[in-house]
């Protein structure tokens, strides 16, 4: 049960070549993180951007269990 109320959370993602490598790996490795400490009401939306943005959760999404 979630003791909080729900929060809608957008994260934008720097896919540009600055992104290679180490710091790349530790991005996914937070998202991750904080995808784990969502509750099933909370909503998250991921936003990537290199010379243009790209929603690629295609709006804010539920954290259900599926």
């Amino acid at each position: 049960m979630q003791s909080r109320a729900p929060i809608d959370l957008v994260c934008i993602v720097d896919q540009s070549g600055s992104m290679g490598g180490q710091k790349i790996a530790l991005l996914k490795k937070t998202l991750i993180d904080i995808v784990d400490q969502l509750g099933e009401l909370d909503r998250l939306a991921i936003i990537s951007f290199n010379t243009g943005a790209i929603d690629r959760s295609h709006g804010l999404k539920r954290m259900t269990q599926q």
